[in-house]
């Protein structure tokens, strides 16, 4: 009788919830910076993660809004580590920085799990106690390029002006930023593998935000408004930003002539818009990154031709995984069914290409 109480005991001491969660694991605070909450994608990562943080009662989150300030940022890991967190999660505003994020945490002896903006393998493989949660940047990139290539090659009248050249417009993330320079490189370098011929008629750093998107777009629209076959976007955000001073200049009004700002979800085009025109100016494809639910409602609709999807809910689930585990001073993986990419120190989310056939 005492054997078996003392392994029904250890059975409890063990997996409880999701295979992750151990019932006689401690209270723990893990603190987060966001780089800034009014970014969509961020948005849905942060609200996955606190519905998972609400499911239990011996975890307690601290939160910052960083506002896209690494200065700030800084200050507030200070603050989180002060204030005797367990372990840190990282969404770092300027990736070349990250090397401090994670210098202050190993001298603060936390573990930290940086998340969702890419940087160097080297700023935190030197220190045990650090990790990565993300997709694979070039990832997104390559996806991206092959749906434009794929959509270019399906009709000949994307070219616009005959030129038998795809003539594109880019709109990139912030300067320097991993994630963006990846996606800006290698979407282009697939479209160019497909064998098409390119031509860059304008590139913006529009830094993930529609409205600095909006005033490029309205610009390239000035100055080009016959010859761009293309907009690449290097996130959702962008694309519709572009998407609404398309409209404005009568593009991309899909079938039921909705805007991007929502709408009816079933009048569209069915086949990310029509290469000969939808409206009163036609139809000028245009492509984006995350997978947001305002992005896939615009290509439902016809209005934009595709994302490239990152999962928000998997995302936060990895990074709150990670960081229980990491709080509770296991290894980061223990219970769980991730991996470790090559380097050994990333968990890696995949990416999946959004069109409508």
């Amino acid at each position: 009788m005492r054997k078996a109480v003392i392994f029904i005991m250890l059975v409890l001491s063990v997996f409880a919830v999701d295979g992750t969660v151990f019932a006689a694991d401690k209270d723990i605070k893990i603190g987060v910076v966001y780089y800034k909450f009014d970014d969509v994608y961020i948005t849905s990562v942060r609200m996955a993660f606190e519905r998972l943080v609400a499911g239990y009662d011996n975890v307690e989150a601290l939160t910052f809004n960083s506002q896209n300030d690494q200065a700030l940022q800084f200050e507030q890991i200070d603050q989180l580590i002060a204030a005797d967190v367990d372990v840190l999660l990282v969404n770092i505003v300027d990736t070349q920085c990250a090397h401090i994020a994670v210098g202050k945490a190993e001298a603060a002896g936390l573990p930290i799990i940086l998340f969702n903006r890419e940087s160097e393998l080297a700023s935190y493989s030197d220190y045990e106690g650090a990790r990565y949660v993300g997709s694979m940047a070039l990832e997104a990139g390559i996806i991206q390029g092959e749906m434009i290539a794929d959509l270019w090659l399906s009709d000949p009248a994307y070219d616009r002006n005959g030129n038998g050249v795809l003539d594109y417009v880019m709109l990139s993330g912030d300067e320097n930023n991993l994630e963006a320079t990846l996606r800006t490189i290698h979407s282009v370098k697939t479209v160019e593998e497909a064998g098409i011929e390119v031509a860059e008629l304008g590139s913006v750093i529009a830094s993930w935000d529609a409205d600095k998107a909006y005033d490029a777009m309205k610009g390239w629209l000035a100055t080009d408004i016959d010859n761009i076959d293309v907009v690449f976007a290097n996130n959702d955000s962008m694309a519709a930003g572009a998407i609404v001073a398309l409209q404005e200049e009568g593009f991309n009004l899909g079938q039921d002539g909705g805007s991007a700002d929502g709408g009816s979800a079933d009048g569209g085009s069915a086949d990310g818009g029509s290469a000969d025109g939808d409206g009163a100016g036609g139809f000028i494809p245009v492509f984006g990154v995350d997978g947001t639910e305002e992005a896939l409602d615009l290509v439902s609709r016809g209005i934009m031709s595709g994302s490239v999807t990152q999962d928000q809910q998997a995302m936060g689930e990895a990074m709150f995984k990670l960081a229980y585990n990491a709080g509770q001073g296991r290894e980061f993986l223990d219970g769980t069914d991730y991996s470790y990419d090559e380097s050994g120190l990333a968990v890696r989310i995949p990416y999946q290409a959004f069109v409508v056939e």
